[in-house]
């Protein structure tokens, strides 16, 4: 793992080359910009570990065991990683129970506590789909049952949970007052796949329902100030040519105005005071426009 410089054309500083880095699946800086936090999948020996590398490079690594793993359960397929604090590490992981004969799929959010290395289980589910911090407040956990899906505000000590909306995804703006929920049935019904809730945490009421035009959802992007979000909507039309259109939502109200782009294909690149936004064009242009 390589450390760059933010501005630099340079070749990287290697923080380090230990095997409990092995294959990293996700990697965060801490609040304070001291620390960075690697979930790796691991060698045989090192299963499922996350690391915090100092800036200096100084590595400390624990193994994330639990009692329904397995010698050689591993967290399979996504991994995030989020910062409740510079002392407190949000891990969501999924993991395999078996070890060559039957098993099964868990998923589980885990807070560690960086000074001691120590690991509580928040939450471990099946359905579990994800987990995100909500800043100052607690976690926003989404799961699923069936064709059934919702989303649960989780207090910081993991005693409480809280339904607050149905749907299939959600985005914490970065203030951890507002989520944007989406998603609210597993039809792929355009009525349903374009139409955003903003949801205030932790109540979840009163919420806001957001119409967009036909299509799907395929972008949400919180401004840093938590006063706007990017929703893109991809359509197809009678050629089966897929086109991109992008809205700005603004919070709290859900006034919605498009941005008059062209060729727009990703996106998401807010300025730190969310007036400006940094986009990618089919042709792979990079482009700014102000935002409304």
């Amino acid at each position: 793992m390589r450390l760059h410089s933010v501005g630099k054309a340079d070749t990287g500083r290697l923080l380090s080359g230990d095997p409990r880095l092995y294959e990293p699946v996700a990697a965060r800086v801490s609040p304070d910009g001291r620390q960075v936090a690697v979930l790796g999948y691991g060698d045989e020996e090192f299963i499922g570990s996350v690391a915090i590398v100092s800036m200096t490079g100084a590595l400390r690594t624990r193994v994330l065991a639990s009692s329904r793993e397995k010698s050689y359960g591993t967290p399979y397929g996504r991994g995030t990683l989020g910062w409740l604090s510079a002392s407190e590490l949000l891990v969501y992981r999924t993991t395999y129970t078996g070890t060559g004969g039957p098993g099964e799929f868990v998923r589980e959010a885990l807070v560690v506590d960086v000074p001691t290395m120590r690991t509580r289980v928040l939450a471990r589910d099946v359905g579990l789909e994800s987990a995100n911090v909500v800043p100052g407040k607690g976690f926003l956990l989404l799961t699923r049952t069936g064709e059934n899906a919702r989303v649960e505000f989780l207090d910081k000590d993991g005693a409480t949970r809280t339904p607050v909306a149905a749907g299939r995804a959600a985005e914490v703006a970065p203030d951890g007052g507002t989520a944007a929920v989406w998603g609210f049935t597993a039809s792929d019904d355009a009525a349903n796949t374009t139409s955003l809730r903003l949801v205030p945490l932790p109540s979840g009421t009163p919420s806001r329902t957001v119409d967009l035009p036909p299509g799907d959802l395929v972008e949400v992007a919180w401004s840093p100030v938590s006063n706007r979000l990017l929703a893109v909507v991809e359509s197809s039309g009678e050629s089966d040519e897929t086109t991109r259109r992008a809205f700005v939502v603004r919070v709290p109200g859900g006034a919605v105005a498009e941005l008059a782009l062209t060729d727009y294909a990703s996106g998401g690149g807010w300025s730190p005071d969310g007036t400006r936004l940094l986009y990618t064009t089919g042709s792979g242009e990079v482009s700014v426009v102000q935002v409304p």
